[in-house]
């Protein structure tokens, strides 16, 4: 069996699979030992995952293991293999996956002697967006008017509306965000940085602050763990902006050990300014 909750709405997506892992855990596994995360990077060892699959456990009568971003790691020959993998043991394991692209036809079409489970979540807008914020606003305890704000000033990213919630949930009277725009931020600068965009030595010096070298360095890593699949602990908006970044791998080595040499210099030798030249 594979359940998919799929689309741009990763918020809901993931919260969906949560829920679903939670209620698997409660039917079927209460003691947790036949519920399995595998982490992006695991994707790679597909004789791993497929070995599982089938695999009999001691515990309980079904085993799910949550591996997200499965179809984005498969190519068609694989998708075909775990296919046939999953007819073998029928419901005995449940494969589970967030995706952040709706499954093509053309993969869809390979799933089609198997039970398919799928959840899409598209991007919300409009009054779609200010009805989801008002809902989980009611659940945390959050005043609809202060939640209809947050909706007006997130402009449909529910990861944004989701943290400002929580920062009025615990503080009411809390100051909201202008915008989730980061043009002209340090962060803007930093992915001109990372991208080798024309001036971008001017827009990271027009940061005078001590702590834009630091971003750099910061960002520059976890562009590159996103690179290696190592997203643990990434925002997912974080994670889905870089994955989106297209450059060489010398260059993102370069980009992460300038920064490092810069952040170095900045804290033991040089001023700002001189620890910059070194980027």
């Amino acid at each position: 069996m594979l359940i998919l909750c799929s689309g741009p709405d990763t918020y809901h997506a993931r919260k969906k699979a949560r829920e679903l892992v939670a209620a698997f855990r409660h039917k079927h596994d209460p003691t947790g030992y036949s519920t399995e995360i595998m982490p992006g990077a695991a994707l790679h060892e597909l004789p791993l995952l497929f070995a599982k699959i089938g695999a009999p456990s001691l515990f309980a009568s079904k085993r799910l293991i949550r591996c997200d971003g499965l179809l984005d790691a498969l190519k068609l020959a694989e998708v075909r293999q775990l296919t046939k993998r999953l007819e073998s043991v029928r419901d005995d394991t449940i494969i589970l996956s967030v995706e952040e692209e709706p499954p093509v036809e053309k993969i869809l079409k390979e799933f089609a002697g198997i039970k398919l489970v799928q959840y899409p979540f598209p991007f919300l807008t409009g009054a779609k967006f200010v009805a989801a914020v008002t809902h989980r606003a009611q659940e945390i305890g959050v005043s609809q008017s202060i939640a209809q704000e947050i909706a007006r000033r997130t402009d449909g990213d529910m990861w944004f509306a989701e943290q400002e919630l929580e920062k009025a949930s615990a503080n009411p009277s809390m100051q909201l965000i202008s915008s989730i725009d980061v043009s002209g931020t340090v962060f803007d600068a930093a992915d001109a940085y990372l991208l080798g965009r024309s001036g971008w030595r001017e827009r990271v010096a027009s940061f005078p602050d001590e702590s834009m070298v630091s971003i750099l360095a910061t960002q520059s890593r976890t562009f590159t763990r996103v690179r290696d699949g190592e997203t643990a602990g990434v925002h997912p908006y974080v994670a889905r902006k870089f994955s989106t970044i297209k450059i060489s791998d010398a260059l993102a080595r370069q980009r992460f050990l300038g920064a490092l040499r810069a952040l170095y210099a900045a804290r033991q030798c040089a001023t700002d300014e001189e620890s910059q030249t070194l980027l």
